[in-house]
């Protein structure tokens, strides 16, 4: 059964098939396996588009909770918005999460930005959010905070792999 696409129904063979080869056949592969034809497998790409663009959405939203939510944590243990500064909590961190936090700092300064705490905290990307939630900063981070943001009975081991 074809799938309808305004957008595709008044294109001619010739310039679907330009279509096709601009995207190129191996990005299309998988829905060229579910229809064996081209008009159809760009409606698909494009449905799948559509549903990755509101999918992202939702994880952007995901994301800003989180990492408001673990900055706030930390920043009422230490007590400090610029807890990325305390070198008490930063020495905890791994060299690799250590050098994330340069890196945004870094970042701002070379684009002339204020080192503003939110502007950091907006710079750390969801891999450093869902690292504060390994195994290895249970007792640095997961107790002293992080567990406060989570409903009651979560443990790290679960929280982290959701993530």
């Amino acid at each position: 059964m074809p799938f309808p696409n305004q957008y595709l129904s008044g294109l001619s063979d010739a310039e679907v098939a330009a279509i096709v080869e601009n995207i190129s056949r191996e990005r299309l592969v998988t829905y060229l396996q579910v229809t064996a034809d081209d008009r159809e497998a760009l409606t698909l790409y494009q449905i799948n588009g559509k549903l990755s663009k509101h999918i992202f959405e939702i994880i952007c939203g995901f994301e800003v909770a989180l990492r408001t939510r673990v900055s706030e944590s930390i920043a009422e243990y230490y007590p400090r918005d610029d807890w990325f500064r305390c070198r008490k909590f930063v020495m905890n961190l791994t060299e690799m999460h250590r050098g994330n936090i340069r890196e945004v700092r870094k970042r701002l300064k070379a684009f002339g930005q204020c080192e503003r705490p939110g502007r950091v905290i907006a710079g750390l990307t969801f891999h450093f959010w869902t690292a504060m939630h390994e195994n290895k900063y249970r007792d640095i981070i997961w107790v002293p905070h992080l567990h406060k943001i989570w409903p009651k009975g979560e443990n790290l081991k679960q929280v982290h792999k959701s993530l």
